[in-house]
């Protein structure tokens, strides 16, 4: 069963609660005696990394470079998807 915590409290021991969510406890956030949300562990454990910016530069990388670089992937998706449409288009005429 979860536990009551006022948001407050949680603003203030952030570092207490982390731990104790990682050790399988749940709580229910409230802000002026309305529950607002819930604080459970993650049901899977089997996280991906998806990246670790660390690994590209030590240190991590700047924001700017980073929406740079995603842009440019964004783009590069749209390009292919733009060609395979094209493509379909051409087997369907």
């Amino acid at each position: 069963m979860s536990k009551m915590i006022g948001l407050r409290d949680l603003r203030e021991n952030t570092d207490t609660y982390i731990d104790r969510v990682s050790e399988g406890e749940s709580f229910v956030v409230f802000r002026r005696l309305k529950p607002v949300f819930k604080i459970t562990p993650p049901e899977d454990e089997q996280w991906e990394e998806l990246i670790d910016f660390t690994k590209l530069k030590k240190g991590g990388i700047e924001i700017k470079d980073l929406l740079s670089h995603l842009r440019k992937i964004r783009n590069e998706q749209n390009q292919q998807s733009a060609k395979k449409a094209a493509r379909q288009r051409k087997r369907s005429n």
